[in-house]
């Protein structure tokens, strides 16, 4: 279990097959980090008194962050930078619309500006749930798809939100 005040923690996970379980803020076994998504509770298959939800992944380390019913702030953001961005209309001034950050989350209203970079700045002061690199955004005006690309980075409060988990798990090791 995650002892309180430890909100964030890495669970490394070794290149090997088998059930991933929490021991002292470690897993044995496992092979799906590649493919967890932020927020996703079901299937991490990592025991103690959970539930747990991933928050973030350094799949370079082979590490899946994780965080307790307790600390959900871990799953919120405020803005995110989509790249490989495909456009069915011209965007050259920031424009406030509508995003879909996944399947069946309902709309989210955001505000996007094109980027020099060829990446796409999202904002959303509402804060939206399970926000999740390298996962697909599409950004609506009406009913009309304008836009969509992949994830590249989340952000909270001026800060890169995996940057901030890292950190915090670092600490707390």
């Amino acid at each position: 279990p995650v002892p309180t005040g430890r909100p964030a923690y890495g669970v490394d996970v070794p290149n090997s097959h088998g059930r991933v379980s929490v021991e002292d803020h470690r897993a044995t076994g496992g092979d799906n980090l590649p493919g967890e998504a932020f927020g996703q509770r079901k299937g991490l298959d990592i025991g103690g008194t959970g539930p747990y939800y991933a928050v973030g992944k350094d799949v370079e380390a082979n590490v899946l962050f994780v965080t307790d019913e307790a600390h959900q702030e871990y799953l919120y953001s405020d803005a995110c930078i989509v790249e490989d961005v495909n456009y069915m209309t011209e965007i050259t001034e920031p424009l406030a619309c509508a995003a879909k950050f996944r399947y069946r989350q309902p709309d989210n209203a955001v505000f996007i500006e094109p980027r020099e970079d060829g990446t796409l700045a999202v904002r959303y002061p509402q804060t939206v749930r399970s926000v999740t690199p390298g996962q697909e955004a599409v950004f609506y005006y009406d009913d009309k798809v304008i836009c969509g690309g992949r994830i590249q980075s989340v952000w909270k409060n001026g800060q890169d939100l995996m940057e901030t988990i890292r950190e915090t798990a670092e600490k707390n090791k």
